[in-house]
């Protein structure tokens, strides 16, 4: 299966993102910093920004990204951004 994870370089998403890969998925990791690896996407849950090009081609979406340790941009984030990413996903038919 094809597998979006939001947050994965944080705490969650890297042990999510072993585990995933571990048991057969093909994972796409999604961060707001530059990565590395054979899937990669670069977005911002807070702006909308390459969500849409993130969520392309998935079959799931794990959404892990938080703005836990920025409290001032929870709000942006863990809620507009998670409205934000649905919809992304509602539009790929995710």
């Amino acid at each position: 299966m094809n597998v979006l994870v939001t947050g994965g370089t944080g705490a969650l998403g890297r042990d999510l993102v072993v585990a995933l890969r571990s048991a057969g998925h093909r994972v796409r990791v999604m961060s707001r910093r530059p990565g590395t690896g054979a899937d990669w996407a670069q977005g911002n849950l807070a702006t909308g920004k390459g969500l849409d090009a993130a969520v392309a081609d998935m079959e799931a979406v794990v959404h892990a990204g938080t703005a836990a340790a920025q409290p001032w941009r929870l709000r942006a984030t863990d809620v507009q951004g998670t409205r934000r990413l649905l919809e992304a996903a509602k539009r790929a038919h995710v």
